[in-house]
């Protein structure tokens, strides 16, 4: 069973749909306001007196960030096996914590930096389960539906040949019981097989065409609905990207600019819960973003 992020207050689950399955087509994905997402603690270490550096924060992250995907595990929709949080899911605020980590880094590296600004261009935290609903759409739908075919096709065949040689034996009794000629047998015989042959070129053939391309509807993934910016850069588990860049404007007015990028990565495990393992993956992104100003 895929491990899908179980983090909500009360049934610990942001995927909506976990363990539903669905004959209709499934609607896409609807990206919901960052009220409707769950809120996810985080267990962050405490800043102690006041930085007395002031530091401005400029949120330019596209509007697909600041928006909640809850994802969803229909193996039609695998390409949309993806949970993604806003940053305004956590607690505490993640905002705060870029503000307080740059000016105390200001602080301590730099006595001379007077203010400074956060540019935030992304922040994005997802759970890619795509890997393991792709799993369960082929052995559910695809291999499952390629087997019965075959099964079938096994199956009509033998009835078509069952068929067809209980016929002729039919006509070869009657044909001997009434003395008719061997020629005048061979006759019909020749005629069934011409009718039997054509079935099985045009009728069974058409038949079977209609058949799989039914199958191929109902077995076909469902296109992506996911933002493809997102979903480009993700791996199966827990993903946190974290791109901004810092102005430091120092006391003689002069400023300097330094580039920041985060991207941590973690596979789930059985050690801990998803939500335990999901605030270590956010904390441990927030160091790495102390550790390269």
């Amino acid at each position: 069973m895929s491990r899908l992020l179980i983090i909500s207050t009360a049934v610990c689950c942001v995927v909506m749909t976990f363990g539903c399955r669905s004959v209709k087509t499934p609607p896409p994905i609807v990206a919901l306001p960052v009220s409707s997402a769950p809120v996810i603690p985080l267990q962050l270490a405490s800043y102690s007196g006041s930085t007395q550096i002031e530091v401005d924060f400029d949120d330019q992250r596209p509007d697909f960030e600041r928006l909640y995907y809850p994802g969803t595990c229909e193996p039609r929709r695998w390409h949309d096996a993806m949970s993604v949080m806003p940053m305004e899911s956590f607690t505490p605020s993640i905002e705060d914590e870029l503000r307080q980590r740059v000016a105390n880094s200001a602080k301590a590296h730099d006595p001379i930096v007077a203010r400074a600004t956060v540019m935030l261009t992304s922040f994005q935290f997802a759970l890619d389960d795509r890997e393991d609903i792709q799993s369960q759409y082929y052995a559910e739908y695809v291999n499952w539906e390629a087997k019965k075919e075959d099964e079938d096709d096994r199956r009509e065949a033998r009835r078509a040949a069952a068929s067809q040689e209980r016929m002729s034996d039919k006509h070869r009794d009657r044909n001997f019981a009434n003395g008719e000629k061997e020629d005048s047998f061979g006759s019909k015989l020749m005629g069934e097989v011409v009718v039997g042959g054509f079935t099985a070129l045009f009728v069974d053939k058409l038949r079977s065409e209609m058949r799989k391309e039914a199958a191929r509807k109902r077995t076909t993934a469902e296109p992506q609905t996911l933002p493809s910016a997102i979903t480009d850069s993700k791996r199966t588990g827990l993903n946190c990207q974290i791109t901004a860049t810092i102005i430091f404007t120092n006391r003689d007015g002069s400023e300097e600019q330094q580039s920041v990028r985060v991207n941590n990565y973690a596979r789930l495990t059985d050690v801990s819960s998803v939500k335990q393992q999901t605030a270590s993956l956010i904390e441990a992104a927030l160091e790495e973003f102390s550790a390269s100003l």
